[in-house]
């Protein structure tokens, strides 16, 4: 197996654990120029509002999902407009639930409802304000004030929406894009506790797909990968407590190789092949040539220090656990800086990727080594 099959590897496994997550499904209602798209776009990665496909369900409502994003929304239209029109968009709304959470499979049913208000707002309208209380009846509702600049409207508009006492399960001010106003910079705010109390109301079963989608909260998708990882690294424990001969290095190699598609398809990021390149060559030690379980193992074995780390060549369980969790929060700590860089429109170049997956590989290694001693 060489570095190409490795990585034709692991990016095919990420593609698959992508489409094999159940999409997570939001409701977004509110009138037209609230901020909506805004708010998508920057929570949201790949643009979504943008770039991602608008396909009617109904008159007053458009379906927005995109390939490879595991996320659907539904986005209401034409609240703005006369009483008749809004009636026919509750309406088709609740038709639309109704038919997706009550008949519809379990990865299409609408997981939470965000209903967007411009904080500007003086006040609520009465009609929103029904919609508002039937739709919490039936699914879980977050109010969103877009556009929240922190002055007295905003507040009143606030503590008027909390004393209507509407069983919201948050409401949550936001400035999604920050902008400059009277020579001031307004920076963004809110979308992090946003993206945290929808979280709460959320199905196990729609979690990693939300926080696959989501790029507002980086430390939410390592949290997440090292409650994966950890699996994987019980399954290295294991294989090599049987224990495992060093000619059979390629086991623990296929499950590390499927750790690092898992990791990869929660954070979310763009699966570039050179950047996967570099990772797979630094943690192995090698540049291109040949690649096989027994490269990578030795050249991970090469950073325990000490003899009888192989005895009679056979690679402990201990050993194999070892060198699973090295390269799980190396690849992890590496995977923090590529998102972040990526969601800030930043392009690092594979030379530094490398770099920084043999620094953490090394730096890992003396963690791990520390707590095992100590334990």
């Amino acid at each position: 197996m060489d570095v190409i099959n490795v990585v034709k590897d692991i990016v095919q496994l990420t593609e698959e654990e992508v489409k094999k997550m159940n999409p997570i499904n939001i409701m977004l209602a509110g009138k037209t120029g609230v901020g909506k798209s805004t708010l998508i776009n920057h929570i949201f990665r790949e643009n979504l509002a943008a770039t991602g496909t608008g396909k009617p369900v109904t008159k007053h409502l458009e379906k927005i999902t995109k390939e490879g994003v595991p996320i659907t929304l539904y986005d209401t239209k034409g609240l703005e407009l006369n009483p008749s029109v809004q009636a026919q968009v509750r309406k088709e709304v609740f038709d639309e639930i109704r038919r997706l959470n009550q008949y519809g499979e379990e990865k299409d049913k609408i997981h939470v409802v965000w209903y967007c208000l411009n904080a500007g707002s003086s006040r609520l309208e009465s009609f929103e304000e029904g919609f508002i209380r039937e739709l919490s009846e039936v699914l879980p509702v977050v109010v969103v004030l877009t556009q929240s600049i922190q002055d007295e409207n905003t507040r009143e508009l606030s503590e008027y929406i909390r004393s209507l006492r509407l069983n919201l399960k948050g409401l949550v001010s936001v400035i999604a894009k920050p902008y400059v106003i009277s020579g001031h910079h307004i920076p963004s705010f809110g979308l992090e506790e946003l993206v945290n109390v929808t979280f709460t109301l959320l199905p196990e079963s729609a979690e990693q797909a939300f926080i696959n989608a989501q790029k507002v909260d980086v430390m939410k998708k390592a949290a997440y990968a090292k409650k994966w990882a950890k699996g994987f690294i019980t399954e290295t424990f294991m294989v090599g407590f049987t224990p495992v001969p060093f000619a059979d290095a390629p086991i623990l190699a296929s499950s590390q190789i499927a750790m690092i598609a898992k990791i990869t398809s929660i954070f979310g990021i763009s699966v570039n092949k050179g950047m996967i390149t570099s990772i797979v060559s630094s943690a192995a030690g090698v540049s291109g040539a040949v690649f096989t379980g027994r490269t990578l193992v030795s050249n991970l074995l090469k950073l325990v220090p000490g003899a009888g780390t192989l005895v009679g060549g056979i690679i402990s369980g201990s050993t194999a656990a070892l060198i699973t969790t090295a390269l799980a929060y190396a690849y992890i700590n590496v995977m923090i800086k590529v998102a972040t860089s990526e969601y800030q429109n930043k392009q690092l170049e594979n030379s530094e990727v490398m770099e920084m997956m043999k620094k953490e590989l090394r730096h890992q290694m003396d963690v791990v080594k520390k707590e095992k001693k100590e334990s």
